[in-house]
């Protein structure tokens, strides 16, 4: 536990430090702080010894209980990782003035929330880590859509942190397990309310789409890589001191998994903002996670593993495809897919690692999204097969559903903004960004095939049995791959000293083809958006095209959120009507407010007595 707390504490020291004239502690105590964590989480893992230690602090409460199991070391672990890499990608990113002391700080009270036991201070470090996300979205708070997206954050994070108050209310003062609550099921839907706003599932999910956009991209990658896992370990360790779940639980898991996978995919097909697409794709693979959790709760275990490693290969892929988001919007200044194009040619290897990324997040084989989908499908087959097999067929009508479509999604995301012709001249002068944003695209390409090559020995370690089974299936992939790179390798040996000439693809005719030629995003994924028109909503505005040569029209297209719209912004309109409508009793007569206090302790008084 040393090590644990000196990493914390470098990292709000580094900090700190920051404010001042030098930047340079930021990095410096974050990093070493990070590497500390991870260093500490590490070790755990591999000997399950379960440092402690205990806080004495002034507050009238119990002191702070700090413990790492194998839970927490797990987030840990993922977190302080994915940390140092969005660190060193930050720092070149950001320039002359990163925000280094609102990142430490949301890592340091997110590596404390992992270790905190005491629901008090739980909660108090959860609202840290929200805050500092909060000013990390808005650091570019002179845009109107910054601040919209800001306020949006922060409403939808103290819904969640009012009902996970409720939640420690009822559980207790401790998350540990001391037998089974007297409302344990009260305090699972106030925990899957709470944590599940914090996780993005629907239908609590409606900051996440709006706040990742306008963030700058580390922090973007920070909050879909890391952040929202938090809502996941919340979850789980809410789950661990309730004792045997009953099957409505895992069912409610099954079912806002399926919504949050199905809706976050068919939202995403349907965006033109990369980063935004990229937002709705964190609300469906959260979905999957719930979806792994619900059968496990429903009594195969398997669920629960394969949910446990997708949250640390979404982690790892979803961190990538942020920061190769980010290289777009820092090399070609759109996020807007349809002025992009052709990035492939001029930002080759942001365009190569964005491709490992997106083939892992569509389940292409043999990446680790393809093992979790895999395994998902397994565990819903495995389900089918038993004397209940309802569960098994939702899921797996889920699961396959959303597979297929997310293969849409990430062929549109690639193909459309590095294949092709650009749309814009500044997609036509984009070349790749400098090596400090490079470098951890590429470490984290290597993470991912590390964590493929592993994912074996990790099913193991989470309880799984299928390690034989899934290791032959990787020994073939790795077999296949060495046998493409040695028939290339033979390919490039053969044409060495001979003449070689290339000449443009035949399109139907066409020797000079054009972007107006191509695919936009829009018509890429028009005929899926058509098929699911009444779930999204989908709205198209063009102009009337008169004239046999026409000089111009117009043409827009939009995808709001349907809860958005329909739910959450009407409710907060009757806020606004019932709050304007309440200041009449805020009149600036204390008398009259030292007798509120008055009727509202003796009213507790009297519910307490009774």
């Amino acid at each position: 536990m040393p090590e644990l707390l000196t990493g914390l504490g470098l990292l709000l020291l580094g900090g700190l430090l920051s404010l001042g004239r030098w930047r340079w502690p930021g990095f410096l105590g974050g990093m070493t702080g990070l590497a500390l964590l991870l260093a500490g989480a590490a070790q755990e893992l591999l000997t399950h010894h379960q440092p402690r230690a205990t806080l004495d602090w002034t507050l009238p409460a119990p002191p702070v209980d700090l413990v790492l199991d194998d839970l927490s070391a797990f987030f840990l672990l993922a977190s302080a990782g994915l940390g140092m890499v969005a660190f060193l990608y930050a720092r070149s990113y950001f320039g002359e003035r990163p925000p280094w002391f609102f990142l430490n700080l949301m890592l340091g009270s997110l590596a404390f929330v992992l270790l905190c036991r005491s629901t008090l201070a739980f909660l108090i470090a959860w609202e840290v880590m929200a805050l500092a996300a909060f000013f990390l979205v808005t650091r570019d708070d002179e845009q109107r859509e910054v601040r919209r997206a800001g306020w949006i954050y922060l409403a939808a994070t103290h819904l969640g942190t009012f009902f996970l108050m409720g939640c420690f209310v009822a559980l207790g003062p401790e998350l540990t397990a001391n037998g089974v609550p007297e409302h344990a099921s009260a305090v699972f839907w106030l925990a899957l309310i709470g944590f599940g706003t914090k996780a993005g599932l629907v239908p609590v999910h409606v900051w996440l789409p709006e706040a990742h956009p306008v963030a700058p991209s580390p922090v973007s990658a920070l909050m879909s890589g890391v952040m929202i896992n938090m809502g996941l370990y919340g979850l789980l360790r809410v789950l661990s001191c309730l004792g045997p779940a009953p099957s409505s639980w895992g069912w409610a898991l099954l079912v806002v998994g399926s919504l949050s996978a199905l809706g976050g995919v068919l939202f995403a097909l349907a965006q033109r903002n990369l980063k935004q697409m990229l937002a709705y794709s964190s609300v469906e693979n959260m979905g999957l996670v719930a979806i792994g959790l619900g059968l496990g709760l429903l009594g195969y275990p398997l669920g629960t593993a394969v949910a446990m490693l997708h949250i640390l290969a979404h982690g790892v892929l979803k961190t990538l495809l942020f920061l190769g988001a980010g290289a777009v919007l820092h090399q070609a200044h759109t996020c807007d897919i349809e002025r992009t194009g052709g990035l492939l040619r001029r930002m080759p290897v942001t365009g190569l690692t964005f491709l490992l990324g997106a083939a892992g997040l569509a389940g292409l084989p043999p990446l680790n999204g393809f093992v979790t989908e895999f395994l998902l499908l397994v565990t819903s087959l495995e389900a089918i097969r038993s004397s209940a097999p309802l569960p098994g067929l939702f899921a797996l009508g889920s699961v396959g559903l959303v597979a297929g479509l997310s293969l849409a999604l990430f062929s549109k995301a690639f193909g459309i903004v590095f294949l092709g012709e650009p749309r814009s001249t500044q997609a036509e002068r984009a070349v790749d960004p400098p090596a400090g944003m490079l470098a951890p695209m590429v470490l984290l390409c290597l993470t991912a095939i590390a964590l493929t090559a592993a994912s074996p020995w990790l099913l193991e370690h989470l309880g799984a049995d299928l390690g034989a089974g899934l290791t032959g299936c990787l020994q073939a992939f790795a077999l296949l791959g060495g046998l493409a790179g040695a028939l290339f390798g033979l390919r490039v040996l053969l044409l060495q000293g001979r003449p070689q000439a290339s000449e443009p693809t035949w399109d139907c005719g066409y020797r000079a083809a054009t972007a107006r030629m191509e695919y936009t995003g829009l018509s890429y994924s028009q005929p899926l958006t058509d098929l699911f028109g009444s779930l999204l909503h989908h709205r198209v505005r063009q102009g009337r095209i008169q004239g046999i040569f026409p000089s111009e029209t117009s043409f827009s297209d939009s995808t709001p959120d349907l809860l958005e719209d329909e739910v959450y912004l009407p409710l907060l309109r009757a806020g606004e009507r019932l709050a304007h409508a309440l200041r009449r009793i805020q009149h600036g007569r204390v008398q009259a407010y030292i007798l509120y206090i008055l009727v509202t302790l003796a009213g507790l008084l009297a519910w307490s007595a009774r």
